[in-house]
């Protein structure tokens, strides 16, 4: 269970949080991924997880560690570059530097992020947040 444990969640950050293993060179990703399954199986022991199925644990462990991860500012900068920019986002991914490119425009849309204070209500709601994202996006295509 905690291989199958590490190996998911390995794949939900290089699918949805790859900055990730960008900025820390993905040398620390071994230990923060051990540290998370170890903390979520300990969290999960507490409660009655004997009744649950298999993919119902899985399910549960998965909410846990991938908590803090969400929502993917990477996926969003991905989204409204497909949306606004469908030329370009398919020639990046032709190219094979979708990845690397959207990393690089999310760092320069850091403070946009902040100011208007992304969340999992903003990814859905917050036109001003788009609004500049789409700016810095034209600017770096």
């Amino acid at each position: 269970m905690k291989e199958l444990l590490k190996e998911r969640l390995h794949h939900y950050i290089v699918v949805n949080n790859p900055e990730l293993l960008v900025r820390t060179g993905g040398f620390s990703i071994p230990q923060y991924i051990n540290d998370k399954v170890e903390l979520a199986m300990e969290q999960l022991e507490k409660h009655h997880i004997a009744r649950m199925t298999n993919d119902e644990m899985i399910e549960r462990y998965m909410a846990l560690m991938t908590a803090e991860l969400l929502p993917s500012k990477f996926n969003y900068l991905k989204a409204v570059i497909e949306q606004e920019y469908p030329r370009e986002f398919t020639a990046l991914r032709e190219q094979g530097v979708l990845t690397s490119k959207v990393i690089g425009i999310m760092e320069r849309c850091a403070d946009a992020f902040e100011g208007f204070g992304f969340s999992t209500e903003a990814e859905v709601d917050n036109t001003k947040l788009r609004h500049a994202i789409i700016a810095i996006v034209h600017r770096e295509l």
